[in-house]
């Protein structure tokens, strides 16, 4: 073999190898496009699912204000009663059983 038909054999492995590595390039570029669509497709769906998330959240919200108000209120008039009742009872007490708090209370 001659020195130009060993030339000539080292340039077409090299130009086999760069046209393998090009085929492979645009294979992958051809991927692109599907995979970064995909993605998008991900993460509107992500956001649709956060959109969602934040809408139940504010539902939610607004189901424990209303329920802590409704408690506030309920303990608030149960204060209110209890006071009442403090007032109330001894003077009750006193009526219904006038001798045993003058005399004090001495069971039998």
């Amino acid at each position: 073999m001659t020195t130009d038909a060993v030339r000539l054999g080292t340039l077409e492995q090299r130009f086999a190898v760069f046209e393998h590595r090009l085929s492979e390039l645009e294979d992958r570029h051809e991927t692109v496009p599907t995979r970064v669509t995909k993605l998008e497709q991900g993460f509107e769906h992500m956001a649709g699912q956060l959109s969602e998330l934040n809408a139940g959240q504010q539902t939610l919200t607004v189901a424990v204000n209303d329920i802590g108000a409704k408690v506030g209120r309920l303990l608030t008039i149960l204060t209110v009663v209890a006071s009442v009742l403090q007032m109330v009872v001894p003077a009750l007490l006193r009526v219904w059983f006038p001798g045993a708090c003058a005399a004090g209370f001495k069971p039998a």
